[in-house]
């Protein structure tokens, strides 16, 4: 029983529980609502007390954002409709996060139609319908498109490579990537989602994950803009491409490469105007500029 549950948690004492349940009998509800509503507990604390009754985990969402190939596997009205939130895609399993742990059947029925195994977690319904939200509420354009295109993909890749979804998602990957000062963007396939990461000071981040479906088109669109061999899937590539990206000129040297998960795309950004246009951008001191210059101007190596 829940209540004994959280008394046992320490969450609450008899006294309280024995209060609930008199008013359970009054006006109905759920023991643990009547509890949130008396504010014996908060909602995280009732979130707690489900997931250890249903031997599931539980889940704190602060700070946490929705994968896009989990939000592309899920619609958004049965979401709302069972209040389970897509959380991440690991390997074949999808997470979620729930706030009825003991609803099962919609656990179930999300794997039927999936096709993939599911690992509930347990949040508070305030959480769950924020995670919901975020998925949903257009915030992230990004996920919309990658949904989008998912959807609209079909036999011809032909087709596909010139869709507006698999066009913008594109730029939005470009864009992204200078606003966050990235000399690379990588375009990394793994066994069941696309793995976008961002080269930062030197270093590889992590940034999004996209459905796998999308693979294909992405990577013959970027073909395409760079005038490399769409047809060509087996063999390493290397081509440019100079874009005009939200009034700033870029140019990006692509290259391909086959792997067993399919073609991954690494893409150097050169931006324009952020390339030293003489010497005297270097940071030499007066001195050692004018010996550089003086060097430079031997006739002999």
């Amino acid at each position: 029983m829940l209540g004994q549950t959280l008394i046992a948690l320490g969450a609450i004492s008899p006294e309280q529980l024995d209060r609930a349940l008199q008013e359970q009998r009054s006006r109905g509800g759920l023991i643990g609502e009547v509890l949130v509503q008396l504010r014996y507990i908060d909602e995280d604390t009732l979130a707690r007390g489900l997931a250890r009754e249903a031997g599931v985990p539980y889940m704190s969402v602060n700070g946490l954002s929705p994968e896009t190939s989990a939000v592309a596997i899920v619609p958004e009205a049965f979401a709302r409709k069972t209040m389970i939130a897509p959380i991440a895609l690991s390997g074949r399993v999808l997470r979620v996060a729930q706030a009825n742990p003991f609803d099962v059947l919609s656990v179930d029925e999300l794997q039927h139609a999936s096709g993939h195994p599911i690992e509930p977690h347990c949040a508070s319904r305030s959480d769950v319908q924020r995670l919901i939200d975020r998925s949903y509420s257009g915030t992230n354009e990004l996920q919309l498109l990658a949904r989008a295109g998912v959807h609209r993909l079909g036999a011809s890749l032909d087709v596909a490579v010139e869709e507006a979804p698999i066009v913008r998602m594109i730029e939005l990957m470009l864009n992204d990537a200078i606003e966050r000062g990235a000399t690379d963007l990588h375009i990394e396939p793994e066994e069941d989602v696309i793995r976008l990461r961002h080269r930062v000071d030197g270093v590889l981040v992590p940034w999004e994950t996209l459905p796998k479906p999308l693979l294909p088109a992405i990577v013959s669109r970027i073909k395409v803009m760079a005038g490399l061999d769409i047809a060509e899937q087996r063999l390493p590539q290397d081509g440019r491409i100079s874009e005009l990206l939200n009034t700033r000129r870029v140019d990006l040297r692509i290259s391909t490469l086959p792997t067993m998960f399919g073609e991954k795309v690494a893409i150097r950004i050169l931006e324009k105007e952020k390339l030293v246009r003489g010497l005297e951008h270097l940071g030499f001191g007066r001195r050692n500029l004018t010996l550089v210059h003086d060097i430079l101007m031997k006739s002999r190596g």
